[in-house]
This record gives C-alpha cells, structure tokens and sequence, in this order.
C-alpha cells in the first residue's frame, strides 16, 4: 500500500465532508427568511445531506489518523495497530486534537437526526471545521507566527465551508424546484454571501502564501509551488463562475422569455464549481503534506507534516 497516496485519499475525503458539512448546516438560515416556507423535498434532502457529509467526515478521520500512525512507523500494517494508532494519540499534538475531533464528529453524527437544521448543530460542525488548523504546517512554527497561522487557516476553511456547502444547497434547489421564487431568492441572497466568503478565502490565502512560500520563485521551482498555481487556477475558475452567475445569468431569471436559458446556464455553472471545488480541496489534501521549500528535482517524504 503507498501510504502517503492512502492518506491524501483520507485528507480529500475528510476535508471535502466536513467542508460541505459546516456549510451546509449554515445556508438555510441566510437563504430562508424567518416565516419563508422550504421548498417541498427541501428539508429530507438536507438532513440526508448532513448525515452523509458526518459519516463521510468520520470515516475520512478515522483513516486519517491511522494512515498517520502508518506513516510515523514507515509500516502500513501500523495503521490497524491499536498500540501505534494509541501512541499517535497519546504522544502528539495532532493526535490529542484529532481524538478530540473524532468524538466531535461521532457526537455530531448522532444528533443529525435530532439537531440537525439547529443553529446549535452548524455552531458545532463549524468548530469541527475549524479545527483542521490546529494540524499540519501551522504546526511548524511558534509565537506570533503561529498564532496569525492557524488564524489565517481557520478564515480559509470558514470561507471555503460557506462556499462548499452552499454550493451543495444550491445545486439541489436549482435542480429540483428551479421554478420556484424561493430558488431565486437563494441564488440571490447566496451570491452576496458568496462574496464574503471569496473575501475570507483571498485574504487568508494571501496570509498562508506568504508564510509558505516566502519566496516567490517557489511558486514555479518546487512542487508545492506548482500545486499552489494549480490550486489557484481552480479558485479563480470558481470566482469567474461564480461572478458569471451573479451578474450575469441571475439577473435574467426576472425576465420570462430569458428566465430558462439562464437556468440551464446555472445548472451547468454550479455543476462545473462543484467539479473546481473538488480539484481544489484535492491541491488541499496534497499540500498539507508537502514540505513547502522542497525543490522539483528532489524527492521529498509527502505526509512528513500529517503528525505534527
């Protein structure tokens, strides 16, 4: 088994689930007004959506940390080793936070059936998310430094979250009840909430890009680097969509003899976000475990940061 493969497979899936998860718990209490009505169909769907998202989430945590176990003991079997997954747990940081976090998702798990569309449940899975930059390179560092760090990584993921697990939302109610003044609404109201989010994202990436790459011929001498670009082409793809949406094909929804055409556009635009949203939470998944200085013509040790 390549291990350092196995376990950006775990980050991807993790990151993703809880991404949407957080996200989506939120976008009903932007998207729908006090007294509005849910589309029919709207809330099953999302209540499935959260308990897929949670289980996915724990699924991707629990084999996050026991690819971190094989990964410090250079040993796949070590990841079905209950004494190394316990000396992960018991004799590091991102072993402390992450048994944390994992009774966190299960706890979330449990109470989607009971909670889930309470402003509680979105408090919590936005902790959950959050979470994610108490690990990995913001790890590295001390002081100061590490404290705008995990700051910084924390507004990333908030903004990423909100776009996500809109995006999710969205993507349903402009597929199932497209004709309806609530699915306008939502387009609308998520658009200028969007706008945040792409704020939060852009600051806080600008932060991280900073203290990573520090020089900027990394951005196309290492491999980091070149994910980082790659990464940043998807977001800006995201952005163009997203900008296409809002100004373009939105407006056009007031407008009967315009309105079908601007809704197959949408369709197909959050589509392909969705498909941009997945390349970039992929970069994600691989960077997080990438040395930022390693140069292109050096082979590097890919999950060396997972633990810290």
């Amino acid at each position: 088994m390549n291990i350092a493969l196995a376990l950006s497979g775990a980050r991807l899936l993790h990151y993703a689930a809880v991404l949407v998860l957080a996200g989506a718990a939120w976008f009903p209490f932007y998207t729908f007004r006090k007294g509005e009505t849910w589309p029919p169909g709207y809330r099953r769907s999302h209540d499935r959506l959260l308990l897929l998202a949670t289980l996915l989430s724990l699924i991707g945590g629990v084999l996050w940390l026991a690819l971190t176990a094989a990964t410090m003991n250079d040993d796949p079997a070590a990841a079905f080793s209950v004494d190394a997954i316990r000396s992960v747990i018991t004799g590091t940081d991102f072993g402390k936070l992450w048994a944390i976090r994992l009774v966190l998702n299960a706890l979330l798990l449990l109470a989607v059936p009971f909670f889930g569309g309470g402003r509680a449940f979105a408090v919590f899975a936005t902790l959950l998310a959050l979470s994610i930059a108490g690990t990995g390179h913001t790890q590295t560092e001390e002081g100061v430094t590490r404290l705008v760090h995990v700051i910084a990584d924390a507004l990333h993921l908030l903004g990423a979250a909100v776009w996500l697990g809109g995006l999710a939302g969205l993507g349903w109610m402009v597929g199932h009840d497209s004709h309806s003044p609530e699915t306008e609404s939502a387009l609308v109201r998520f658009g200028s909430v969007g706008m945040f989010a792409v704020a939060a994202l852009v600051a806080s990436g600008l932060i991280n890009t900073y203290l990573l790459v520090q020089i900027p011929s990394r951005l196309i001498t290492t491999r980091y680097g070149i994910l980082l670009d790659l990464k940043l082409a998807a977001f800006l793809g995201m952005f163009g969509l997203a900008c296409l949406n809002h100004y373009h094909d939105v407006p056009k929804l007031d407008t009967e003899s315009t309105r079908a055409g601007a809704l197959h556009l949408l369709k197909r635009h959050i589509l392909l976000e969705q498909v941009l949203a997945a390349v970039v939470i992929l970069m994600v998944a691989i960077l997080g475990a990438m040395d930022p200085g390693e140069p292109m013509w050096q082979s590097g040790t890919p999950a060396q940061t997972a633990s810290q």
